[in-house]
């Protein structure tokens, strides 16, 4: 019974999180009024949108996530009207990674995931680097074995 109402439970947050975007690297803003911070913080992704990834598309409920540290930068969650407009973002990933220089550098982009997906897709990179280990291992030992004859 537990397992299933955790199921249920699961499936209602992805659904809320369907819309959001969790975007790393935004500079936080200094300033010591909540409405200036989060007017700096939207015109920072208006620019990313339009500028980075060259797409138009209305975002709202911009929020900073976590608690403010002069250590780091916490992200940024914001949502989109559509999930057309969520899946334009992810269309030209290759155009937010050409940006080497400028505000855009550090940037990238996530969807919202609850914890259990962000842990499977853990798991699921630990598998394939695994596998990809592995098969350098064997491709360099086959290269020996040719160097030997």
């Amino acid at each position: 019974m537990r397992e299933r109402k955790r199921g249920v439970q699961e499936l209602r947050e992805r659904e809320q999180r369907k819309g959001h975007v969790i975007i790393f690297g935004i500079p936080e803003c200094e300033e010591y009024n909540a409405e200036d911070r989060i007017a700096s913080d939207e015109s920072f992704i208006n620019a990313l949108l339009s500028e980075a990834l060259e797409i138009q598309v209305p975002h709202d409920k911009v929020i900073r996530l976590g608690k403010k540290e002069d250590s780091r930068t916490r992200p940024v969650r914001t949502t989109f009207h559509s999930m057309e407009d969520h899946a334009l973002v992810f269309k030209p990933p290759k155009k937010l990674k050409d940006h080497n220089e400028g505000p855009f550098a550090n940037i990238s982009i996530s969807p919202d995931l609850t914890p259990l997906e962000r842990q499977d897709r853990m798991n699921l990179k630990a598998k394939r680097n695994q596998r990809q280990a592995k098969i350098r291992c064997e491709r360099s030992t086959s290269k020996m074995g040719d160097k030997k004859r």
